[in-house]
């Protein structure tokens, strides 16, 4: 979110320093004797929860500089990690609005590794040079960014997956970090099949979809709702109301049993957590705290919730109650949210688009718990695949259920 004027410093994770960084540089740039113009590029928002200013296609910001608005993904605002999924048609956009103009800019300069993956493409395209700024901590994994991209998805492989998954033996649920409509953004977007099931909020929720109905699960929120003896988050922020280290994030990140904040990475997190665990306690409220960096903006993420509203205790739960057991269940997974899972003693694949650090974590984790024979790394080859995204699906799936590989190299070209 950004904007020449009334800059919302602090507003959440991607309204930080760096904005009004890029708008100063912006404008001194644009007062340089030899700059005919600077356009300062970011994606519109129409949404009544934010200001209007968002949603202007060209803001001035002097006489030669202005905010360039590109339509990308959702109207409405979403954070950066979600915004993920749409940086190849903000790229595609972003060209043709370029090829509109009278003249190509003569350089490119990208902020923090969202905008990087975006530069790397438009020089690429256009030849143009490309000046890249990683800024703060997310330096190396815009280094990483920008020296690889996102990895590559095979071809078909997604078709292959779709096809396994409509086998009539077949039950798909997908595990996710995502709120309901993200999730149903990301279905219709990459044209992935309808699930059975949805576990998403951090494990907070279920759904179970027919049809193209999606019903909360009342079986999973009864069962976590015991954590928290029947209070809701709102109910619970009024405990924290006088930790000033502690910024409530936007409503669309909250739920009944998810209570999520932001705080600033100088905060004494032992001394914070050790302080809410005991207010939580003083009010019987069995809790998580779940504590992570976002690190392209430098802020502390911290989520609260029932103590078994995880990932993992949403899938055992969910394998218990359709009467699935470790034979025949296979997790897949990629991120380090997914550790819990990859670590257990549940089938899991690790696809091979995973970062480094995901990897060894895993394998770690999984040695030290014994789990190693339930833990798969995709290696890529499996029918000429990569191993990334859904060609790893389909690798691990092979791996533990082998007499699925037949049919699955008959069906993979066509």
């Amino acid at each position: 979110m950004i904007r020449g004027r009334d800059l919302e410093l602090g507003r959440d994770a991607d309204t930080g320093g760096q904005t009004k960084y890029v708008v100063e540089l912006a404008k001194a740039l644009a007062k340089q004797p030899n700059v005919r113009r600077v356009d300062l590029v970011t994606r519109r928002i129409i949404d009544s929860e934010v200001g209007a200013d968002y949603a202007e296609l060209v803001e001035p910001l002097a006489e030669n500089a202005q905010i360039v608005r590109i339509e990308v993904g959702p109207e409405a605002y979403i954070c950066k990690e979600e915004l993920w999924d749409h940086l190849d048609s903000f790229a595609d956009n972003l060209l043709t609005w370029l090829h509109q103009q009278p003249r190509l800019p003569d350089i490119l300069h990208s902020h923090y590794a969202d905008a990087g993956y975006v530069g790397v493409h438009l020089s690429h395209w256009t030849g143009l040079p490309l000046i890249h700024t990683g800024h703060s901590l997310g330096r190396d994994k815009c280094r990483r960014l920008l020296a690889n991209g996102r990895q590559p998805e095979s071809a078909c492989a997604r078709a292959t997956f779709s096809r396994l998954v409509s086998r009539p033996e077949v039950t798909l649920a997908y595990v996710s970090g995502r709120h309901r409509e993200l999730v149903e953004d990301a279905i219709r977007e990459y044209e992935l099949p309808l699930p059975d099931w949805v576990i998403g909020d951090v494990g907070t929720t279920i759904y179970q979809v027919r049809t193209g109905e999606w019903r909360h699960w009342s079986e999973w929120e009864q069962d976590i709702a015991n954590d928290w003896r029947g209070l809701t988050a709102k109910y619970l922020r009024p405990l924290f109301a006088d930790l000033s280290s502690l910024r409530l994030q936007d409503e669309a990140k909250q739920n009944r049993h998810k209570l999520s904040y932001y705080l600033p990475l100088l905060t004494n997190i032992d001394t914070l957590q050790r302080e809410m665990l005991w207010r939580l306690e003083t009010q019987k409220v069995a809790a998580n705290l779940i504590y992570s960096v976002d690190e392209a903006t430098s802020m502390g993420l911290l989520d609260v919730l029932p103590a078994h509203a995880t990932k993992l205790h949403a899938l055992e739960f969910l394998m218990q109650h359709q009467g699935f057991d470790y034979a025949n269940t296979v997790f897949a997974g990629g991120s380090g949210n997914d550790l819990p899972v990859l670590a257990s003693m549940i089938q899991s694949v690790l696809v091979a688009n995973a970062d480094d650090d995901v990897v060894e974590q895993a394998k770690t984790q999984a040695q030290k718990q014994g789990s190693m024979a339930a833990f798969y790394l995709a290696q890529g080859s499996f029918l000429g695949m990569n191993g990334n995204y859904s060609a790893g699906i389909l690798e691990g799936f092979a791996h533990y259920h082998p007499d699925t590989r037949v049919w699955m190299e008959q069906n993979h070209e066509q």
